[in-house]
């Protein structure tokens, strides 16, 4: 069979006793290969890989996406969504910062913690010139910079193992005496379940964190975190529908995002937070005004920036 330019591109990667092949060309899935290849995208402002076999809708790609992958288990004859399952296990992480600070909003308020944010969001690319192109109304009053891995420890960790230790040395250099408190890590981004995955809880499970994360809640999580808080955000829909925490950003401006929308959820705390920027004076006192009228909200402030720590 005569080999085209995709075929000979093709470098063999370790993945325990088979070899993982990546094929990097013009199109999404080399005929070359045949047999069980699994079309996969690797999408920097999404951060993730995503399974076109498994999902369709996923194999779009957008417009900062520089190259496209297949992916095949050498001489492996599993369901796609077994090969899926083992290329994602070789999956790097694209890290934008990861920080040891204290959490600044919500029931975990003033609690130490490892802040691990992922590069990347679902709802919008986090550029300045992209402010009213996002799917969600958040685009235009986010104030968090989750683009690129120029932040502080950021960068791309090649496996789970790799990213969960350089969050517990992080956590064992900057805490003198940490008996009586579980080490905490909080998972945040941009959007962390874009690459958030199993593996990636289970090793940090296996370095003793205690795991939240913080998420818009569009798309489905890990069984296994340990504290879900989810911030809705307008126009976007959300399928995570029981956690921790309901961490609401208010006000949005949008019926979509009013509290009674929420109240019918399995959320134990429920929190309004004052929408950052010019109004936040008007936005405060709209937030004292809910909680003051429907006592089941309470009042999230960012204390983080109010004693000025990251």
């Amino acid at each position: 069979m005569r080999q085209n330019q995709e075929e000979t591109n093709a470098q063999p990667l370790a993945l325990g006793r088979r070899s993982l092949h990546v094929v990097v060309g013009p199109s999404l899935c080399s005929p070359a290969f045949g047999g069980d290849v699994v079309a996969l995208l690797r999408d920097p402002m999404r951060g993730s890989l995503c399974s076109r076999a498994a999902a369709p809708a996923a194999g779009v790609s957008a417009p900062a996406l520089p190259v496209r992958a297949c992916w095949r288990i050498s001489g492996d004859s599993r369901p796609l969504d077994t090969c899926y399952a083992a290329a994602q296990a070789a999956m790097a992480y694209t890290i934008k910062e990861l920080f040891f600070t204290l959490q600044g909003e919500g029931a975990q308020s003033g609690r130490a913690s490892v802040f691990l944010r992922f590069t990347g969001c679902n709802l919008w690319s986090g550029r300045e010139e992209d402010r009213e192109k996002g799917a969600g109304g958040c685009a235009r009053w986010c104030d968090t910079d989750f683009v690129g891995t120029n932040g502080v420890n950021g960068g791309r960790y090649e496996d789970a193992t790799a990213l969960a230790s350089a969050a517990r040395a992080l956590w064992d250099r900057s805490v003198r005496e940490g008996r009586g408190a579980r080490p905490y890590v909080v998972c945040t981004g941009g959007e962390p379940a874009l690459q958030l995955d199993d593996a990636l809880v289970a090793a940090l499970h296996a370095h003793e964190f205690e795991i939240a994360v913080e998420t818009n809640g569009t798309r489905a999580l890990p069984a296994a975190i340990d504290w879900v808080c989810v911030s809705p955000k307008a126009g976007a829909k959300i399928v995570v529908e029981r956690g921790d925490e309901l961490k609401l950003v208010y006000p949005q401006g949008t019926e979509d995002t009013e509290p009674e929308r929420f109240e019918h959820l399995s959320f134990r705390h429920w929190f309004v937070q004052p929408m950052d920027g010019r109004a936040q004076k008007e936005s405060t006192l709209a937030c004292v005004e809910l909680c003051r009228a429907r006592p089941r909200w309470r009042l999230s402030v960012q204390t983080h920036k109010l004693v000025g720590i990251p």
